[in-house]
């Protein structure tokens, strides 16, 4: 028995969308870009009818997310893959700076400024998120 032809389409369709969402998310892991990729998912297979159409403007969606210039990190668990916290973590919803790198003698101007920062990661990708929100 073989599958009827629109079958096979929604098949591929379905995981050529899976799989082009899912290689940028692993490549450049931002929570919000998980954070769109789940309703956007949830709103292409419960609309089969309008899969076509929502495919390619989806699926650019979540490529350009990682561009984003801010990033969410709730109760410090993303915070690990970010860099090190300075300054006070105070509790609650605040957009803290994020700096690749930070010189030792720039330190104290930088909690000066914004009071709390985060800089540094263990590995550079080139997209990483001018500022964050931190949700504790």
């Amino acid at each position: 028995m073989n599958p009827s032809p629109a079958r096979c389409e929604t098949f591929r369709s379905t995981l050529s969308y899976f799989v082009g969402t899912l290689i940028p998310l692993a490549i450049c892991f931002r929570v919000v870009s998980l954070a769109l990729w789940l309703p956007v998912t949830a709103i292409y297979l419960a609309l089969p009818q309008y899969r076509r159409r929502l495919h390619i403007g989806f699926a650019i969606l979540i490529i350009l997310s990682p561009l984003a210039r801010y990033d969410i990190d709730v109760a410090g668990i993303h915070s690990r893959l970010l860099g090190q916290h300075f300054g006070q973590h105070a509790p609650g919803v605040r957009l803290v700076p994020h700096y690749r790198t930070v010189a030792p003698e720039n330190i104290q101007r930088h909690l000066a400024e914004h009071g709390e920062f985060i800089a540094g990661a263990c590995a550079w990708r080139g997209l990483e998120p001018k500022w964050i929100l931190i949700w504790n």
